[in-house]
């Protein structure tokens, strides 16, 4: 992993196992992929959380399930870096 460089950017992504259409017949991750909401709609499987640099470089990442929300892991995931300017992507789902 990289060394902070005083500003951070923070932001998720879904990591879809399968199609909508086929969440009842699912076989693979079936006891801890969920059900989640993106700003993208509705989708089964897994968050990728990632905090990176201004360079780019990979600070932390974590992997949950879908249903947990995007804010629940950013305080273990920036507990190391108290002393940098965060920049957090918000999305308003009624805008």
């Amino acid at each position: 992993m990289s060394q902070p460089t005083g500003i951070t950017f923070i932001d998720s992504t879904s990591l879809k196992v399968c199609h909508n259409k086929r969440i009842l017949r699912r076989r693979v991750f079936k006891h801890i992929a969920k059900r989640g909401k993106s700003s993208m709609g509705w989708f089964y499987g897994f968050k990728l959380h990632l905090v990176i640099n201004h360079q780019g470089e990979l600070l932390s990442a974590r992997v949950t399930s879908g249903e947990v929300d995007d804010r629940k892991p950013v305080v273990d995931l920036t507990a190391i870096y108290q002393e940098t300017f965060m920049v957090i992507k918000v999305t308003c789902q009624k805008c």
